[in-house]
């Protein structure tokens, strides 16, 4: 699955495009980080907890989420979070960072990879895995 059918899939309501008026669900520009930030909901009945959220965001198998073969998709990233309560994916093709905490889900899509290499540095210093 690659950062960006998370955010279809999880962050735009009924398919339409993520925005400010779905909710929960929303998108926002972040010109400090140069990044667009989609907001979304990864709970039941997608995920229960971290690992579940993990294991279907990354699988090769999931029936509904098929992986993309142009691209390497989403990875886990276990250097940063607190296990289970907050997961780290990150997908460098897409310059994304997906953060899921407590079923509440985040996924970052930065401008360039500077602005990618930039956000995992401060990332992993920040929040290290304990």
């Amino acid at each position: 699955m690659t950062a960006q059918q998370l955010v279809d899939l999880l962050c735009a309501s009924a398919g339409k495009p993520a925005s400010p008026a779905g909710g929960s669900r929303m998108t926002r520009r972040d010109e400090e980080t140069a990044c667009t930030i989609h907001a979304g909901f990864a709970g039941y009945p997608f995920a229960d907890d971290g690992y579940e959220f993990q294991g279907r965001a990354t699988s090769q198998v999931d029936p509904i989420l098929t992986p993309d073969p142009s691209r390497l998709g989403l990875r886990i990233w276990p250097e940063v979070g607190d296990w289970p309560l907050v997961v780290y994916l990150h997908a460098p093709e897409e310059c994304a960072i997906v953060e899921y905490c407590e079923a509440d889900l985040s996924v970052r899509i930065y401008d360039d990879e500077y602005a990618y290499r930039e956000a995992c540095r401060k990332l992993v210093a920040e929040h290290p895995c304990p």
